[in-house]
């Protein structure tokens, strides 16, 4: 640290200090001449403290900031060297710190005008030190490895872990397997020569509970080189009870029902085949004759789907239990649209 006061007009600092000695003798001369030795030591001190001031004033003196740190670089793991040197050209007296060496004090970052960092970056448990510094960060090269990686982790039971992600750099022969709790191959994928190689890990999830799946590479002598845990929330499926109504039966009906009494839901499908003449079919469901939409018949019900010449053919009072049981109680509709339905001026607004 440079504690040496220096002065902005140093160019004046002798002419000033001369004429400063000169002014001074004058001053003490005439006070002498004037008013003989009386106080002449307390005047002489008045004199050349104003004649200092003076001088400072007109040699302006500027004291160095604290010496900061000035530019840091801060180097992580996968840094590039020639961003290093080009940063190095435009700044000869950057300092270069290395996170990893463990010796870094993080308040000499606080004394930087800047800060550099290069590489992969510091984890996040630091990133507090960084906050009110102003700091760039230049990413180096990717890391050998996953540097991408995306799943859901809350899945309802029954449903695919579905592991999406990137691998860099991949060695030929190496594979990524998704292994179990246990330890057993549930799904594994070959990876390729592509500088970034994408991948996609299936599997299905039976039991309800919290569980970590590892996804783990291996080499072509099948020898673990890495294991990284998955955790995944596996949460208990909910099974809605679902109402259809059809003025008539038909096609698409036809195949949802199967699809959603397949997932494990309870269906109840009514379908009115000529006048007055209903038809019902139960999909693990009890058998039980739906009358009139009444909220409470729809009590029962998490979802209604119901096509549009059904819903017109409602009266009022049902339309309104049908508003009731969507407003109050959480019903959801699905209506089944035909063309009259898109042309209709706002009559099945619900």
């Amino acid at each position: 640290m440079n504690n040496r006061i220096n002065f902005i007009n140093d160019h004046w600092f002798w002419p000033v200090i001369i004429a400063s000695v000169i002014l001074l003798a004058i001053f003490i001369w005439k006070e002498i001449i004037l008013s003989g030795k009386r106080r002449i030591i307390l005047k002489s001190l008045l004199s050349l403290l104003a004649i200092a001031t003076l001088a400072l004033i007109a040699l302006k003196p500027a004291s160095p900031a604290t010496d900061t740190s000035g530019k840091i670089v801060m180097i992580t793991p996968g840094y590039e060297k020639k961003q290093l040197d080009s940063l190095r050209k435009e700044n000869t007296r950057l300092k270069v710190v290395d996170y990893s060496s463990r010796q870094l004090e993080f308040a000499e970052l606080e004394k930087a005008e800047a800060v550099y960092v290069l590489g992969h970056g510091i984890p996040h448990y630091d990133l507090r030190h960084l906050e009110d510094i102003p700091v760039e960060y230049i990413p180096g090269n990717s890391p050998e490895g996953i540097i991408k990686l995306r799943y859901s982790e809350k899945i309802a039971a029954g449903e695919d872990l579905n592991i999406r992600g990137i691998y860099n750099r991949p060695r030929p022969g190496h594979r990524l397997v998704l292994q179990a709790p246990g330890g057993v191959g549930l799904d594994s994928v070959d990876i390729g020569n592509d500088p970034e190689q994408p991948f996609q890990l299936i599997a299905e999830l039976k039991a309800p509970g919290n569980f970590v799946y590892f996804l783990t590479e291996k080499n072509d002598e099948g020898q673990i080189l890495t294991s990284d845990p998955v955790p995944v929330q596996v949460e208990e499926k909910v099974n809605l009870r679902i109402l259809v109504l059809n003025n008539f039966p038909t096609f698409e009906t036809k195949y949802l029902k199967n699809f959603l009494a397949e997932a494990g839901h309870e269906v109840v499908v009514r379908s009115q085949i000529t006048t007055g003449r209903l038809k019902y079919e139960y999909f693990n469901a009890n058998r039980t004759v739906i009358g009139n939409l009444s909220r409470e018949a729809l009590e029962a019900y998490d979802l209604l789907i119901i096509d549009a010449a059904s819903l017109q053919s409602l009266g009022s009072s049902y339309s309104g239990a049908l508003l009731n049981a969507v407003g109050t109680d959480g019903l959801g509709v699905f209506i089944q649209p035909d063309e009259a339905f898109f042309r209709a001026p706002g009559n099945f607004n619900l």
